[in-house]
């Protein structure tokens, strides 16, 4: 049976986009997928991420490989009889895991999501299972017809500016009744300026972004979600939604490469 052995690194958005390509192509190609979960994070001093995804599979476990990632990667005899180390572009990926050996090493963001598009009912329900369990309970769950901001200003290179989400507010409110207003991230005097350009009476709630698993989940909870030039909205955006529900995004290189689907709303 082939393997695959996908590195995880980054924050709570990259690891699903991570997880879901390779677990897609897993699928695909009828392979183990297993999920290096700690060498990514090692030296991830500055922002002190982890692995927060709790998979709960048959075809996907967990194996700490440390050091031994390094070795392999660097070692070119190493890749001629025991591996193959991958890129993420998905047309070489899937050409080269034909032809290699018995493990298939991956690195790489894969933020695309047509690499996973066939198979993303079955990931949504992996990626459900147990990940957000400790939150369920405790974190706030927006009401029907709700309404939910993202904001990314200080761990992102081209922060979005208040006009964008003065356009995606009027936007999302135009022929619709929003009850709730939830706004998450990690500038709190720009939420608050983003409050101020709700002009309807409704009720809205700031939450503080200490935690990553939270915020994502209440965001994603939205019927009605603007999300942030980041993987970290527009993930939650992709794995929560429902039937009835619409997402605006903004109309940035970063995000329309993503091939996100063709029914969100771009501005």
């Amino acid at each position: 049976m082939k393997h695959i052995i996908c590195r995880l690194f980054g924050g709570l958005g990259n690891q699903i986009f991570i997880y879901a390509a390779n677990r897609a192509l897993s699928i695909e190609k009828n392979a183990q997928l297993i999920l290096d979960s700690t060498s990514g994070f090692k030296n991830d001093k500055k922002f002190g991420r982890s692995f927060r995804l709790k998979i709960q599979h048959s075809c996907a476990r967990e194996k700490n490989f440390g050091k031994t990632w390094f070795i392999l990667k660097r070692t070119q005899y190493l890749h001629q009889y025991f591996g193959r180390f991958l890129n993420y572009s998905y047309q070489n990926h899937t050409k080269n895991l034909t032809a290699t050996k018995k493990y298939n090493f991956t690195e790489g963001y894969w933020q695309d999501f047509n690499l996973f598009k066939s198979q993303s009912h079955q990931i949504k329900e992996e990626l459900l299972a147990n990940t957000f369990n400790e939150v369920r309970t405790s974190a706030y769950t927006p009401k029907k017809n709700s309404l939910g901001i993202h904001i990314r200003q200080k761990q992102i290179s081209r922060p979005l500016s208040i006009e964008y989400y003065k356009a995606a507010i009027s936007k999302a409110l135009e022929n619709k009744f929003v009850k709730d207003v939830v706004i998450v991230g990690d500038d709190q005097d720009f939420c608050i300026e983003v409050s101020r350009t709700i002009n309807q009476s409704v009720n809205v709630k700031i939450q503080n972004g200490k935690s990553d698993i939270t915020d994502f989940y209440t965001f994603g909870k939205c019927e009605i979600r603007i999300a942030a030039n980041s993987t970290f909205s527009v993930a939650s955006a992709w794995l929560f939604e429902a039937k009835s529900d619409s997402t605006i995004i903004p109309n940035l290189k970063e995000i329309t490469t993503m091939n996100p689907p063709q029914h969100w709303l771009t501005i």
